[in-house]
């Protein structure tokens, strides 16, 4: 790089020759002064184009030319790496919400008739238990909907007609799908099904369930997205308890971005990237 001053010259210089800017030139309106380093020796040589005779002066720390192709490759690089995080990470969190998980209480260990599912294991499935939440084993009372609601050999159900519900800690969130419910003891009865986020209810839902072993056992459908707790009341009375199993929901996560978040990452990354070439490439 050159600093003119008059007259201005070109010198041709060898691979391994840095031209640097000199940056208090001294004072002439006849030179062309061109401040070359070569080597490591840090020595600096003044040329007077119209003489030939050579002057050395102090030197300044020599900096590495840019090369504009070098940071080119340099960007698109980054923009590359950028993009693959993003990708990965979105493919990773598309991953954590489509994965199901099924509770349907044969490997809660220690099952026993009527005990709650908090007593036995209050950590069951990653998930937090009220204490009416129980469970049976289905042949105990046969022709009944503990019977012919499950799946299995062991059912959950709500103790003493009592509303139940299962939920995470704070701060954490799961999607609910559905489960396989049926009444106990009624032909007929219509409970509400409720998903909360931070204590808000956030989705409710009416459902007629039977113990009609025609119709048994039949999976209800709820498609929730990001809650934290579900809930199940029956209607009051007497017999008036709910029968579980299959019980379905994504896996336990903190809130994960959505797909559009990871997009606008990546586009950030570049635009940075190409903004920094951009710059770099004016300095040379």
């Amino acid at each position: 790089m050159q600093l003119s001053f008059g007259l201005s010259w070109l010198f041709a210089l060898s691979s391994s020759t840095a031209v640097l800017p000199l940056r208090n030139p001294p004072k002439s309106n006849r030179y062309s002064i061109t401040v070359v380093h070569s080597g490591g020796d840090g020595a600096c040589s003044l040329v007077n184009p119209l003489h030939g005779d050579d002057k050395i002066v102090g030197c300044q720390t020599p900096r590495p030319i840019l090369d504009v192709n070098n940071i080119k490759d340099m960007t698109m690089r980054i923009a590359k790496l950028a993009l693959a995080i993003s990708v990965a990470t979105f493919s990773l969190s598309v991953s954590a919400k489509t994965q199901n998980v099924t509770l349907g209480f044969e490997n809660l260990p220690g099952a026993r008739d009527g005990y709650s599912v908090n007593d036995l294991n209050p950590a069951y499935g990653g998930l937090n238990w009220s204490d009416a939440f129980s469970v049976l084993k289905s042949s105990t009372l046969p022709k009944t909907g503990y019977d012919y609601g499950g799946l299995g050999k062991w059912v959950g159900f709500t103790a003493n007609a009592d509303p139940v519900w299962f939920g995470t800690d704070p701060g954490r969130h799961f999607n609910f799908y559905g489960a396989y419910l049926a009444s106990a003891w009624q032909p007929s009865e219509t409970i509400t099904v409720t998903g909360f986020l931070n204590g808000v209810a956030k989705y409710t839902s009416l459902v007629t369930i039977t113990n009609n072993a025609d119709a048994l056992p039949t999976l209800y459908q709820f498609n929730w997205k990001n809650v934290d707790k579900i809930a199940f009341t029956p209607p009051g009375g007497v017999n008036k308890h709910i029968v579980f199993d299959n019980i379905q929901f994504s896996n336990l996560s903190a809130p994960v971005p959505e797909p559009e978040t990871y997009a606008l990452m990546g586009l950030g990354v570049v635009a940075l990237a190409l903004r920094l070439r951009r710059g770099k490439a004016l300095a040379v």
